[in-house]
C-alpha cells in the first residue's frame, strides 16, 4: 500500500487539473486579482536597485560565435 501512494495516480497534479484535464486560464486575469489583494501604497517604491539580474540565455545568444571558435572554452575566452 505504501508503494501505491508513492506515485501520482493522475496524469496532471490536482493543482493543475480539474476532473483529469488541465485547467485553462488567462494569466492576465490574475493581475486584477493580485492587485485587489495587495494594493500599492503611495511612495512605497524607491528608485534604488539592490541588484542586477542577468538573463544567461540572452547573454549567450548576444555574442555570435565566429568560425574560429570551435569549443566552448574558445567561446568563453572570446567573451572575457
Amino acid at each position: 500500500m505504501d508503494e501505491f501512494f508513492e506515485y501520482e495516480n493522475q496524469l496532471a497534479p490536482p493543482s493543475l487539473s480539474l476532473d483529469g484535464s488541465f485547467r485553462s486560464g488567462d494569466k492576465a486575469m490574475l493581475v486584477s486579482i493580485l492587485e485587489t489583494l495587495t494594493p500599492p501604497e503611495a511612495g512605497s517604491f524607491s528608485n534604488k536597485a539592490d541588484g542586477i539580474v542577468f538573463d544567461g540565455a540572452g547573454l549567450v545568444h548576444s555574442v555570435k560565435p565566429s568560425d574560429t571558435m570551435k569549443t566552448f572554452d574558445e567561446y568563453v575566452n572570446h567573451l572575457v
